[in-house]
């Protein structure tokens, strides 16, 4: 049951002033009714979905920007949903995963504030995403000893949501059963006037690569078709009318062709298992049918969300209608007329907004100026060559006199604008708590480093670099690695030494680089990379904009 008005205040009142199922394992459901004893009846099911917010509570924009006239985000969510349940029987909220890692707002409490805003929103169900894991221990990596739950931050997140966790296909290498954490189940099935909907979690497999390695060593992430080709006959056994995938997987559209981990999965399950499929991960904005089975992804951010209207016969569990209606945008709609959805006006949730407004003014107070930038520098990962990540590296070579830098485009989240930097755009470029470690290298095992990323089967790897040149060159319709030059234009000595700096997270083995943890730690540093990136940016040291020309096709 959706809290009340007065509920919703007590709780935001309280949270400000203290602010700084079925037999199949851990699965549950809530009561349902056999369907010998139900009437029959349609009734109206809605399922609205979000997906990789990454801590972004204030939406697209941040607390730096944030006016009641620009307000958008959670407070509109919560009309949005207002207003559909005023025509539908039961409206779900799901999120698809990666919910808290990315923003100053959210790192301070390891995700503790992104949870409270979706308790208070009334989600009822989110999958586990990779950078749910990020955290680790519950504190400041150094504050942990040896042996510290790598989990205990995700542990007590989960522990407080006031919504089911899910993931059907995690298991605990250690005992080979489904992984143990309070509130943290494969399957929740819910009951919405007679008709059961049964909602099974996935994480992607990819989780080991995209997380800190450490952090999930303990953890296997198992095939998606063995969980649905199991799960699937069970639950409609058990009477469940509608079957949803909520994974944190997605999808990805390039010039008309739609392909992708959430696609795949999709295009080769039986329609009598799924109907619907809620992905995320690849930050895809995506509503389509295929198969009579809906597929959505709604972007990252708190961009917007996506919709699907079920209409279910009560007596005999049969799927009357199955409709997506276009993903909805949540920032602030230009006109009164652009506001009208469901024929009613949409305005951000008024005891939402003050909330979030009164949270932003809190941060602003906060935040600091670290410098001045002369022009914009860009994060864009889609690019060969990343000039934020030009910045990152010469940072590194700064700190750590090392002769190559190399990180990877995945950790460069945000671009930066000219003008004022703040302490908090910084964190959200680089928000992941990766430190600096200089290893010893051949030149040969440099450039088998920098292939291993362009020869990567999903898709290429380009490592932002400092200290010299990658040359690369088209086969086909990819690129391959061609060469590495030193900045005199001379190829790396294969049998030559060299020191190179990279992060922790890229010598455990993360993005698939599993050669940099081949090779001999020289230095570690205690500093996260935002907090370099930050010192040096303050230094009489910084060269704005960094140096471009550091990737090639010949």
């Amino acid at each position: 049951m959706r809290k009340s008005k007065f509920t919703l205040l007590l709780t935001l009142v309280l949270s400000i002033a203290a602010i700084s199922f079925i037999g199949f394992g851990a699965e549950r459901s809530e009561n349902v009714s056999n369907r010998e004893d139900r009437k029959s009846d349609v009734v109206k099911i809605t399922i609205l979905s979000t997906n990789d917010v990454h801590g972004h509570i204030f939406g697209r924009g941040s607390h730096r920007d944030l006016t009641p006239e620009n307000l958008g985000g959670f407070p509109l969510l919560a009309s949005y949903r207002d207003a559909i349940e005023r025509a539908r029987d039961r409206v779900f909220l799901f999120d698809a995963g990666d919910i808290m890692q990315g923003t100053w707002a959210s790192a301070g409490n390891e995700g503790a504030e992104v949870i409270r805003w979706f308790n208070l929103l009334d989600y009822d169900a989110a999958a586990l995403g990779n950078h749910e894991f990020d955290f680790g221990p519950i504190g400041p990596d150094e504050l942990a000893d040896a042996a510290a739950d790598r989990l205990g931050a995700i542990r007590m997140r989960v522990d407080e949501a006031e919504f089911p966790f899910l993931a059907a296909n995690v298991t605990d290498n250690r005992t080979g059963k489904s992984l143990a954490m309070d509130n943290l189940e494969r399957v929740h099935v819910f009951e919405a006037n007679g008709v059961q909907v049964a909602v099974i979690g996935l994480s992607t497999t990819d989780t080991p690569v995209t997380t800190n390695p450490v952090n999930v060593m303990s953890i296997d992430f198992t095939g998606y078709d063995e969980v649905i080709a199991d799960l699937c006959p069970k639950l409609r056994e058990g009477g469940a009318d509608v079957i949803v995938v909520l994974g944190h997987l997605g999808c990805y559209e390039t010039a008309g062709e739609t392909g992708g981990e959430l696609w795949e999965l999709a295009s080769r399950t039986p329609r009598e298992y799924v109907d619907v499929f809620i992905g995320g991960h690849t930050h895809r904005v995506i509503t389509r049918m295929i198969d009579g089975k809906a597929l959505m992804e709604a972007g990252s951010y708190g961009a917007g969300f996506c919709r699907v209207d079920i209409d279910v016969d009560s007596g005999t569990g049969e799927i009357v209608s199955l409709e997506m209606p276009e993903f909805r945008s949540l920032s602030r709609p230009a006109s009164a007329e652009d506001s009208l959805y469901e024929n009613i006006e949409i305005v951000p949730d008024a005891l939402l907004a003050s909330a979030l407004l009164d949270l932003g003014r809190q941060f602003r107070e906060r935040d600091t100026v670290i410098c001045e930038l002369p022009e914009a520098i860009e994060a864009n990962r889609s690019s060969l060559e990343v000039p934020l990540g030009n910045l990152v590296t010469d940072a590194l070579i700064s700190r750590t006199g090392a002769d190559f830098a190399f990180v990877n485009p995945g950790g460069l989240r945000a671009s930066f604008d000219a003008g004022p930097l703040n302490e908090s755009e910084i964190y959200e470029a680089l928000p992941f708590d990766n430190k600096p470690v200089v290893l010893s290298m051949t030149g040969a095992q440099i450039r088998a480093v920098v292939r291993q990323g362009f020869e990567r089967n999903s898709y290429p790897i380009a490592l932002q670099l400092a200290g010299g040149k990658i040359v690369a060159r088209r086969a086909g319709e990819r690129l391959e690695f061609a060469n590495l030059l030193l900045p005199d234009g001379t190829p790396v000595e294969d049998e030559k030494t060299y020191k190179v700096c990279t992060l922790d997270f890229l010598h455990n083995g993360g993005d698939g680089f599993t050669l940099f943890g081949e090779c001999e730690i020289e230095q570690t540093h205690e500093i996260y990379l935002r907090d370099l990136l930050a010192a040096y940016l303050r230094s009489a040291d910084a060269t704005l904009p960094p140096a471009g020309g550091r990737i090639v096709v010949e």
